[in-house]
């Protein structure tokens, strides 16, 4: 059977993909609750939670309020913040997790069902049959839950989804109009880069949607649609072919305009909020490796997601480097296989899955570690890589119908490790007993549940994990404190400033310490370090003002609580000291 028989897949095949990824995703939400760091990052984040406009997500930097991250995420932040206004409405955001979890669900079909629909009218039937099958594991793929079932994660959709609604515009008919494929590309990559640091994909997903566009586009019944052909200068010979053909030089240059002007106005918003218009992690683990070392490391961390994407059993929210000397050759097979994408996109160049592969490779590009990120491998940042590859289509078709069957019952599994910080620290450790992070985050949760006694051993555990780990000390520190041990609550607060010296949060429970005791002098040079750590904590300059207020310097106490308030208007405890301080 000829290419031209074939008709591509109809709409039903996308409406099967949503009901396979809403039966796989929904089970876990009614009963889950806040997971990892959700708490700090959505419910405290005053952008987010309302106590802020939401103009501001613009000006700051994601983790403003509890020391800066190098993270520039605005559609981000304005998609949970709507989600906590919806969940606030039906009873309170903090007791309702599963509006914002049913939120992430549904960005994440949409995005599906879009790639769904590029993928029938961008390629050929053939392809675009077996990338149904493709997007059908994107949607349920266990390392999934990473971006789906953990709120906090759907920075990886945003920073997509922009792209391929673009794309699938552009595949309806706009992509003969040179100029709206410009513009369309510029569009996509600023509302990418809004999403998260690596949205500059969504740029090159609409490029090569116009790069590739094919110069006879099959319609739903399988006929040429020769009305297409006319702007590209196509004869009717070549519009009976459906692949696609080089797009003309001038129309290539004006598509790179878009995408320049796109990178350009997304990295002056970035440089104009953060001060930095490249992304750049504070506190980025490899940050003081040399070049050579972090290209190890990203080459294993390579290595390691290949492996997530295989065997995704006993997956872990965490990844732990890699050390000598396991870490050289499992960076030469990711390196080596990064090359094979890499040669696979210049072998089909001129085809859209020649620019499939090649947004996998850049999709890999948190992992080369040539800008030290934040962390060096988190199961989310396959996100991209695993859309693209799911657009190619794997092959055989029959192994590919074995995972997605295979991949169900895991999706279930790993969609439990999200459905509380317990749950999650419990799935770290199952996979690294010692991780030190992981046991202060159980003690966390226990605490939450008002089981001290446990809280206390989590903490204990994590200390004698890791030492140099100073956030066990804060919190064993509040612990004696509710006990009355004096002593022992002040040699932790200071323990905790020693081994975290860039933690403002260690600072700000040192600096609360002193001012309880009337230490007015050891309570400003704390919140002095705080404000300068997190110029956004709220916090910080609430205890900087009640110390210079005892001080005598009240005027001062007033500037600083105004900073406070500018950080968090809805602060309960600086507007009764406002209240207070009036003149």
């Amino acid at each position: 059977m000829s290419p031209d028989a074939i008709s591509p897949p109809p709409v039903w095949t996308t409406w099967l993909l949503i009901l396979l990824a809403v039966l796989v995703w929904a089970p876990s939400i009614p009963s889950a609750d806040y997971s990892f760091d959700d708490v700090e990052g959505v419910l405290e984040n005053p952008t987010i939670n309302g106590s802020l406009p939401a103009w501001r997500a613009f000006g700051d930097d994601y983790w403003a309020h509890r020391g800066a991250a190098g993270h520039y995420r605005p559609l981000a932040q304005l998609s949970l913040a709507a989600d906590v206004w919806l969940a606030d409405r039906v009873g309170g955001a903090r007791d309702n997790a599963w509006v914002l979890r049913t939120s992430a669900l549904f960005w994440h079909v949409l995005l599906l069902a879009f790639g769904a629909r590029l993928a029938c009218r961008w390629l050929p039937a053939r392809q675009a049959w077996a990338a149904q099958l493709g997007l059908a594991l994107f949607a349920i793929h266990p390392v999934q839950a990473d971006a789906v079932a953990w709120i906090s994660g759907r920075s990886s959709m945003w920073a997509l989804l922009p792209g391929v609604i673009a794309s699938y515009g552009l595949a309806r008919g706009a992509a003969n109009s040179t100029w709206k494929c410009a513009l369309a590309i510029a569009v996509a990559t600023v509302f990418g880069l809004l999403g998260k640091e690596d949205g500059y994909l969504s740029g090159l997903l609409v490029l090569a949607v116009a790069w590739t566009w094919r110069t006879g586009a099959v319609s739903q019944d399988g006929a040429v649609d020769k009305a297409l052909t006319e702007p590209l200068g196509t004869s009717s010979a070549n519009a009976r072919n459906p692949m696609p053909y080089p797009a003309p030089a001038w129309r290539r240059a004006l598509c790179l305009f878009g995408l320049t002007v796109g990178l350009a106005i997304a990295l002056g918003l970035r440089m104009a909020a953060l001060g930095d218009a490249l992304p750049h992690a504070p506190h980025a683990p490899l940050q003081n490796m040399a070049f050579g070392q972090r290209l190890l490391s990203g080459g294993s961390a390579m290595w390691m997601a290949l492996g997530a994407l295989a065997w995704p059993v006993e997956l872990s929210p965490a990844f732990r480097l890699v050390r000598w000397p396991l870490a050289t050759p499992l960076a030469l097979l990711g390196w080596s296989t990064t090359v094979g994408l890499g040669v696979a996109a210049w072998r089909w160049r001129a085809e859209p899955r020649g620019w499939l592969f090649a947004l996998t490779v850049a999709a890999w590009l948190p992992f080369w570690q040539v800008l030290p990120t934040g962390e060096v491998f988190a199961l989310r940042f396959l996100y991209m890589p695993l859309f693209f590859l799911g657009l190619v289509g794997l092959r055989p078709q029959r192994v590919t119908w074995l995972a997605v069957a295979l991949a169900i019952p895991l999706a279930w599994r790993s969609a439990e490790i999200y459905t509380s910080r317990g749950s999650y620290a419990l799935a770290t450790l199952a996979t690294a007993p010692q991780d030190a992070r992981a046991m202060n985050d159980l003690g966390v949760w226990h605490l939450e549940h008002k089981r001290p006694d446990q809280a206390q051993r989590a903490f204990e555990n994590a200390l004698a994990s890791d030492p140099t780990y100073g956030r066990p000390h804060s919190n064993l520190g509040a612990l004696a404190l509710e006990r009355g041990d004096l002593i022992a609550a002040q040699e932790h607060f200071l323990a905790a400033t020693k081994k975290g010296p860039g933690n403002p949060i260690a600072f700000a429970n040192l600096g609360a310490f002193a001012l309880r005791q009337n230490d007015v002098e050891g309570a400003l040079a704390a919140y002095q370090r705080v404000t300068n750590l997190a110029p956004g904590m709220a916090v910080g300059w609430r205890g900087m003002a009640q110390a210079l207020w005892l001080q005598g310097e009240h005027e001062a106490a007033r500037v600083a609580l105004e900073r406070c308030l500018q950080n968090d208007p809805a602060d309960a405890r600086a507007l009764a000291l406002q209240a207070d301080w009036k003149p």
